[in-house]
């Protein structure tokens, strides 16, 4: 039954794959006659916006915020052809998963078919948003250098883009793009700050916000964030430094069950069959997956350093 419904569903997104292809390659036909049309009659008229994909749009809207807060922070553009794919990808893993081990087949298939993404996206923002919050100060130092040389902000800030390295660039050129079309400096930096999250970009705009509403030089307000920046970095070091052993220990407790069952299984698989192939075997073993995974978690909060 359970192996009736996967298929099912895997023929329900393969039916939605076509149809939707079918639509945007109407819709994208039909917009690029509209284009030549409306270029023949206004030599400079912009180009029209791609046609929209109203199921991606209602799935972005119903997204966690803690994976939209990652996918902006990872700077990844996820368009319908990847979702599509990984949906078939993870329909055929669960389909695997059914027929060779039934519910603990489905539960570790769908563990590795949505934990192994949600991490992969998880640690490339980590390590993004680590070189953005490193570059920070040094930014903000040649913005505070091109101000006293006599630069306005938004030149400042657009000479410092320019010249930076690709961590904040990443983030900052299409800002600056927008400043220099005539966007309002304080709102699009707001923009960039909302969408990635990050405390350390909000002091950024927190600064630049009051400067603009109350006038002054910014050049003082960014010495002393520069100072804040570097002391919590230092901060931020130091604990990571006293921590490394208790968190070593957490990374050891978390991984000794099943590396210890793996090496077990390999030496000796008579003495864990009754778990693979018994049904009370099976639920045993998904009741130890459904505590270590609690466990794992519970270790993450705990060790998790804010400050």
């Amino acid at each position: 039954m359970t192996l009736l419904l996967l298929l099912a569903g895997l023929g329900l997104i393969v039916a939605a794959v076509i149809v939707t292809s079918r639509h945007a390659r109407a819709q994208g036909q039909a917009g690029r006659i509209l284009a030549l049309r409306l270029n023949a009659l206004v030599p400079a008229a912009m180009a029209l916006p791609q046609a929209e994909v109203p199921w991606l749009d209602w799935l972005e809207a119903r997204a966690p915020g803690f994976l939209k807060r990652s996918i902006a922070r990872a700077d990844l553009e996820i368009g319908p052809r990847a979702l599509v794919l990984y949906a078939i990808i993870l329909m055929v893993l669960l389909i695997a998963g059914g027929s060779r081990g039934g519910p603990l087949g489905v539960a570790i298939a769908a563990a590795i078919g949505i934990g192994l993404p949600l991490l992969a996206i998880k640690r490339l923002a980590n390590k993004r948003m680590t070189a953005f919050t490193e570059l920070l100060p040094h930014y903000l130092d040649s913005i505070r250098q091109l101000l006293l040389v006599g630069y306005s902000f938004q030149q400042a800030l657009a000479k410092a883009t320019e010249t930076t390295q690709e961590p904040i660039q990443r983030y900052l050129a299409p800002a600056i793009r927008r400043i220099g079309n005539g966007a309002p400096v304080v709102d699009t930096l707001e923009t960039v700050a909302s969408r990635i999250d990050l405390p350390e970009f909000h002091m950024v705009v927190a600064a630049v916000r009051t400067n603009a509403r109350f006038g002054g030089s910014v050049a003082p307000t960014l010495i002393g964030l520069i100072r804040l920046l570097r002391d919590r970095a230092r901060v931020g070091r130091e604990l990571s430094a006293a921590s490394a052993e208790t968190r070593m220990s957490a990374m050891v407790l978390c991984a000794l069950p099943p590396v210890a069952l793996l090496i077990i299984s390999v030496i000796n698989y008579d003495y864990t069959k009754y778990l693979w192939i018994t049904e009370p075997g099976r639920r045993l073993l998904l009741i130890g997956l459904g505590f270590q995974t609690v466990g794992v978690l519970t270790i993450r909060r705990l060790m998790r350093l804010n400050f």
